[in-house]
């Protein structure tokens, strides 16, 4: 869009000078919590059934990793993007995932072994 306005002045005329007053759909970005720390067993791949996730970010992701324990903003265990046209999917597939993180199975942990500092 920005090489546009150097070279297609048809086409960034074409623009919109204001985005829409209303969005077509919902997101939100959810931050992964992990609610134990250890060495992760298997590779945390997305939950099933999470019809509004557009990209899956946890970190660790592999199996080997160091799962640090969430205790604020800056320890968050990843990312999760959702996005839908109804906010109602988003909303439930939201829930979703504070219930996985809540009950400790968003992450195949290791506790036994500890966290590598």
């Amino acid at each position: 869009v920005t090489l546009d306005a150097y070279f297609d002045q048809a086409a960034w005329a074409a623009l919109p000078a204001l985005p829409p007053r209303a969005l077509r759909g919902a997101g939100r970005l959810v931050k992964l919590v992990a609610s134990e720390e250890g060495v992760l067993r298997a590779a945390a791949f997305p939950p099933a059934g999470l019809e509004s996730l557009v990209r899956w970010g946890p970190e660790p992701s592999e199996p080997g990793e160091p799962v640090a324990l969430t205790v604020d903003n800056n320890s968050c265990a990843g990312y999760a993007w959702l996005l839908h046209a109804d906010e109602a999917v988003v909303a439930a597939d939201c829930a979703a995932l504070h219930e996985l993180q809540a009950a400790g199975r968003l992450f195949d942990v290791d506790s036994a072994s500890g966290a590598e500092s």
